[in-house]
């Protein structure tokens, strides 16, 4: 199945807990550039949906 992506405007950004962490806790460097990217994205009048499951991982990390 093909579609023309010409036509979306809306984009489901999923997140994981392996992208948003590095060995020293939370990187904010990556979360910093995915933020910046999404920011282009709307301003190009995209709707963006950010789903994460990456909040479990890093208070799992705090519980330790």
């Amino acid at each position: 199945m093909s579609r023309d992506l010409a036509d979306v405007k809306r984009i489901v950004l999923k997140v994981g807990t392996n992208l948003l962490s590095c060995k020293d806790g939370i990187d904010e460097t990556r979360i910093d550039s995915i933020v910046e990217q999404i920011a282009c994205l709307m301003k190009k009048n995209y709707q963006v949906l950010l789903v994460s499951s990456g909040a479990i991982g890093m208070g799992a990390k705090e519980l330790h």
